[in-house]
């Protein structure tokens, strides 16, 4: 099969990243809570 000569070179981001990009993305610039607390 021949190649277009296109390739896709998307970055995988894990959970985190996506949830900040998303964050930043929307102009939250700050975010509250506990690090390590449980989420009651």
């Amino acid at each position: 099969m021949a190649s277009s000569g296109t390739t896709s070179t998307r970055k995988r981001f894990t959970g985190a990243e996506f949830i900040v990009h998303f964050l930043e993305q929307q102009g939250i610039k700050i975010v509250t809570g506990i690090p390590g607390g449980s989420i009651l």
